[in-house]
């Protein structure tokens, strides 16, 4: 069985995201939070999943990595605490992918039995298909390779996941950056649009504690420079507002997925 792995800051008595775990799934679930926060959460979830203190962790870079490190060996899915599972259906005049309606219990055992089923084949990381980034349907559903929307989800299969790969350093986009460095150490990941994940982005707490616009251009400028075959920076406007704002897109070339499938391939495994 997969351990789901939630991570949670000045949220106590609002994750949201156990509304769509099954009870069920109690002794796979993990909620890590910072220690001085513990009892605060034990209140509120002692009896949905297993509460762990986190120590000298600072910013969601160093909590994802001590998770990575405590759950080392696992299969996990790593979830932020306020997002929904949500079934998606396809809006009938765009053609985005949009929330139906929450999953069921038997809908997100089926999806950690297929997340199970792409880590059977190779692949060490992947995440749900996020809804708050709409784009044509039929190029993400059911699934596509190294397609990647950040979510506030990931999986993986810690015991393949090389060492190297960090999400230290990144105090924001921690996300993005572990993602590329996985890319570009010859690991693809799958995105999955089966079941999609609804966050409710700057929700109070988490990163909003720390998170400003200048914080967020500087990253997404230090990305680009990291990643320049990855990283596109541009501006996009916002059509509601009229306003342009600097935004980023990722991207990885069918050149790295094909060099990528060779090389999953001669670790062993059968890829599509």
């Amino acid at each position: 069985m997969i351990n789901i792995c939630i991570l949670s800051y000045k949220r106590a008595g609002r994750v949201k995201t156990f509304h769509s775990l099954p009870r069920s799934l109690k002794d796979s679930i993990f909620l890590y939070v910072r220690a001085e926060e513990f009892d605060d959460y034990k209140k509120h979830y002692d009896e949905l999943c297993t509460i762990k203190p986190l120590y000298n962790v600072n910013n969601v870079g160093e909590t994802r990595e001590a998770i990575l490190n405590d759950q080392r060996g696992n299969r996990i899915l790593m979830l932020d605490d306020d997002i929904e599972l949500c079934i998606p259906k396809v809006d009938p005049k765009w053609g985005f992918l949009r929330k139906d309606y929450i999953a069921s219990e038997a809908e997100v055992y089926k999806l950690l039995k297929d997340i199970e089923g792409w880590m059977d084949k190779g692949y060490a990381h992947g995440q749900l298909r996020g809804l708050t980034q709409p784009r044509e349907a039929r190029l993400v559903y059911p699934h596509q390779i190294s397609s990647y929307a950040p979510s506030g989800t990931i999986f993986l299969d810690t015991g393949k996941i090389p060492k190297e790969a960090t999400y230290l350093g990144w105090p924001i986009c921690e996300d993005d950056a572990f993602y590329l460095q996985l890319i570009n150490l010859g690991y693809n990941s799958v995105n999955i649009a089966t079941v999609c994940a609804l966050p409710r982005f700057n929700a109070k707490g988490g990163c909003t504690t720390y998170r400003t616009e200048d914080f967020v251009q500087m990253t997404y400028d230090r990305l680009a420079e990291t990643f320049p075959n990855n990283v596109t920076r541009f501006y996009r406007r916002n059509p509601h507002t009229g306003i342009s704002r600097k935004t980023k897109v990722i991207r990885v070339s069918p050149r790295t997925i094909e060099r990528n499938k060779v090389l999953q391939t001669e670790r062993g495994y059968v890829v599509e």
